[in-house]
């Protein structure tokens, strides 16, 4: 099977996050690939997501790290997904992310589970 035979996508954004009372804005950007197997019923993913303080509010980040209100967030994070559709429009998926670069990061992995339906 060639490579160019076989069906992906691939998304990416960039964005800006004006926060307000004194917390400090962000650049976040991401970029994310996926492909099909097993006859489209097996869907699999990888990506990676990035967001940069401007460091431009006045809230301290040293009163407030371990909070999800922490100041002057900074990660890079990878992480993938798969997915299996039971029927056409059905499916289930399982997916994983974890930051390994950052300031001021929420240190755990993230852990993702759900149903979905296709629209189309």
């Amino acid at each position: 099977m060639s490579l160019f035979k076989h069906s992906f996508y691939a998304k990416g954004y960039i964005g800006f996050n004006n926060k307000t009372e004194n917390f400090s804005d962000e650049f976040r950007s991401g970029l994310e690939i996926g492909t099909s197997f097993v006859g489209s019923k097996l869907l699999v993913l990888l990506r990676s997501n990035m967001v940069k303080s401007f460091r431009n509010g006045s809230l301290n980040a040293s009163n407030n790290t371990g909070s999800i209100f922490a100041n002057n967030v900074e990660f890079i994070s990878i992480g993938g997904e798969v997915a299996w559709k039971f029927t056409k429009k059905i499916g289930l998926s399982l997916g994983y992310d974890s930051a390994f670069s950052g300031k001021v990061i929420y240190a755990a992995p993230s852990y993702n589970a759900g149903f979905f339906y296709l629209l189309k």
